[in-house]
């Protein structure tokens, strides 16, 4: 029961963090609790990571406003947001970060957190890039994207074709805001570099035209011009930081490739769970079912064990409080228990020695007849070596003193 108790605590204190940023309460953390238990036990994803990433969404501002999903931000976001996680194998709250960056950069509803997750995904597979690149990506152009009209499709399309031409996370995000900036102000250098090429970058009501069809236009005009040129005009236009993502964007728009990926994630639906399911479909992918499957029961059995833990706990916890006060009111009961504890260890100690002692004259007798008959057969052989040397000193005693006669 111990690691279901302690698993049951960690989902509560996860579930406690989510009602405390949330401000969900009743009914309302019922349902987020339900989700995330739900979720935990029929994904590869555990209800303490589920609860992890509400917590992430209720940080980013999700609101939690009913039992329902059209009511709750939160519980309308979740689904696709793990898909997302699941399709990429990337933890759950950098998924959260990265989709509720993106849903409140473009204004989009929290339900539309799937068409989020497909685009990702999508994007992701179909490009030379990843979604946690996109994600950076997203975090500096999103809002500018909104401002001038173009969505997260087309956002996508143009960073997937920019990272296959190995610009990459903020130096595309940066890039594309940059060109979003420059079009929308139109400097000097800007304006002048548009009328010498006879191309206008904004309606005739003033807003911005679609960039794809602008680069189109400028891939047309500057067809005939050598590639140093080229790339000298677009840095006139979108300024240096943006001047080589607008060239492999224009590049392109020229072959296809651009139009192609667009066209690929407005059809995007289904394809982050799809690229989920396909990923969850092997051996590890069950194994990782399981485990969550696992913890869902430990979460089950825990929670019956919580009352009566925390009762004892409380219990323990008053008792230590009461004794506490006693001692401080009663600083005369604390000496007398700590003499009487040193005085009690001293006791101890010395009938443990005394034992000891005692073991030690015990052993001493037990070989005593031992010590006594090896101390004999010493002494004997000692003096038998001793006669043996003195007899042999006799021996050699003639011819020794007959050679110093000679000397």
């Amino acid at each position: 029961f111990a690691p279901s108790l302690n698993t049951a605590m960690n989902f509560e204190q996860a579930m406690a963090r989510v009602g405390a940023v949330s401000g969900s309460t009743g009914e309302i953390f019922d349902a987020l609790t339900n989700q995330a238990k739900d979720l935990g036990a029929t994904t590869q994803f555990s209800a303490s990571q589920v609860a992890s990433a509400q917590e992430s969404l209720a940080r980013a501002g999700f609101q939690a406003n009913g039992t329902l999903a059209e009511n709750n931000e939160i519980i309308a976001a979740m689904p696709g947001l793990l898909s997302m996680a699941a399709a990429e194998g990337m933890e759950l709250g950098a998924a959260a970060d990265i989709a509720s960056s993106a849903i409140r950069g473009f204004g989009l509803d929290a339900s539309e957190a799937g068409r989020v997750a497909d685009v990702l995904a999508k994007t992701s597979a179909a490009s030379n890039t990843s979604i946690a690149s996109l994600g950076e990506s997203l975090k500096y152009v999103a809002p500018y994207a909104k401002a001038v009209g173009v969505d997260i499709e087309q956002t996508n399309a143009m960073l997937g074709i920019m990272a296959n031409a190995g610009i990459k996370g903020t130096s595309a995000g940066n890039a594309l805001k940059a060109a979003f900036v420059r079009l929308s102000e139109e400097p000097t250098r800007t304006a002048k570099a548009l009328n010498e090429l006879g191309v206008k970058a904004k309606t005739s009501t003033g807003d911005l035209r679609p960039l794809p069809e602008l680069m189109k236009e400028l891939a047309d005009k500057t067809k005939d011009m050598g590639k140093a040129e080229r790339l000298g005009i677009l840095n006139k236009i979108f300024g240096s930081v943006a001047g080589g993502g607008m060239l492999a964007i224009m590049d392109g728009v020229a072959n296809g490739s651009l139009p192609e990926l667009e066209t690929a994630l407005y059809g995007a639906s289904g394809a982050a769970k799809e690229m989920a399911d396909r990923m969850n479909a092997t051996a590890q992918g069950a194994m990782l079912q399981l485990e969550s499957a696992s913890e869902g029961l430990r979460i089950a059995i825990g929670n019956h064990l919580l009352p009566i833990f925390t009762w004892g706990t409380l219990k323990l916890a008053a008792f230590k409080g009461w004794l506490t006060k006693l001692i401080e009111a009663h600083p005369i009961l604390t000496k007398a228990v700590i003499s009487l504890t040193a005085a009690l260890t001293a006791l101890v100690g010395g009938t443990l020695l005394f034992v000891g002692a005692l073991k030690l004259v015990s052993g001493f007798i037990k070989v005593w007849p031992m010590l006594r008959l090896a101390a004999r057969l010493a002494l004997t052989n000692i003096r038998t070596e001793a006669f043996s040397s003195m007899s042999a000193l006799k021996v050699m005693g003639g011819p020794v003193m007959w050679l110093i006669g000679i000397a």
